[in-house]
């Protein structure tokens, strides 16, 4: 693998990154707002909505749209392509009880997990009906992470564990650091406590993990994303640094 070595730093305080591999760089700052950013810096977008709290990125595949999450006051909101609010949705209107994060899917069904009943469900929050899904994780599960969406599919992240619903069943396993990027072959985690991507891929041999460490100039990183030619990250500080590979 190509060493990868810190190049640039944008100098706006920042708590969470995320990217969309078209090198634009989705951040919420520490006053809770919401920034599209190019990887020199320049602020293209901003959306502001600090009554709400903090948010989290929901959905940001999808370039005409990006969906936030705010759970201090369980409540949805969708952005269009030039951050203008186009839906809000407060989840207490489906009868969605309290949840510390969504998915949301290309069909506009929220993907939550029931946690008094241990049931993952999904509700279309335009014809409001709401469903379980079929089967149920076979074991408790703790306080859901992150809920990432994929077709039919979907990846929700504990502390400890990895849940997967792949149209037909639960699977269970570990996790190994942040999901920063999944598709058909594999996921590719990173493990800040000791700096490394690990990807783990499913083959037709079956399951392999490989662990590639990372260099020292990554121990402070905490939120992180992909870019095509490198990896954007926030240190300690709440910066935002470019790493750019070299061969």
């Amino acid at each position: 693998m190509r060493t990868l070595h810190p190049k640039d730093t944008i100098n706006i305080p920042c708590t969470s990154v995320c990217t969309n591999l078209k090198d634009l760089i989705y951040a919420i700052t520490d006053q809770n707002e919401v920034l599209l950013l190019d990887t020199s810096g320049k602020i293209l977008k901003r959306y502001s909505n600090n009554y709400l709290g903090t948010p989290q990125f929901i959905y940001f595949q999808n370039p005409l749209q990006l969906v936030l999450f705010y759970p201090a006051y369980q409540t949805m909101i969708i952005l269009d392509h030039s951050f203008n609010e186009l839906v809000r949705i407060a989840l207490s209107t489906l009868d969605i009880p309290y949840v510390h994060t969504i998915g949301l899917t290309a069909n506009r069904e929220i993907i939550y997990f029931d946690n008094n009943n241990q049931l993952f469900r999904r509700t279309n929050y335009v014809n409001k009906i709401s469903q379980s899904f079929i089967g149920s994780p076979t074991r408790q599960i703790g306080q859901i992470k992150v809920i990432l969406t994929r077709k039919n599919e979907f990846k929700a992240q504990t502390e400890h564990e990895l849940i997967g619903w792949d149209g037909s069943g639960f699977s269970q396993g570990a996790t190994y650091g942040q999901i920063i990027e999944w598709n058909d072959e594999s996921i590719l985690f990173y493990n800040p406590t000791s700096p490394a991507f690990v990807n783990y891929i499913s083959s037709i041999s079956g399951i392999q993990v490989f662990r590639t460490s990372l260099p020292e100039s990554f121990n402070n990183i905490i939120s992180i994303g992909l870019l095509r030619e490198g990896v954007v990250g926030i240190d300690g500080s709440g910066h935002i640094i470019i790493f750019r590979t070299k061969g």
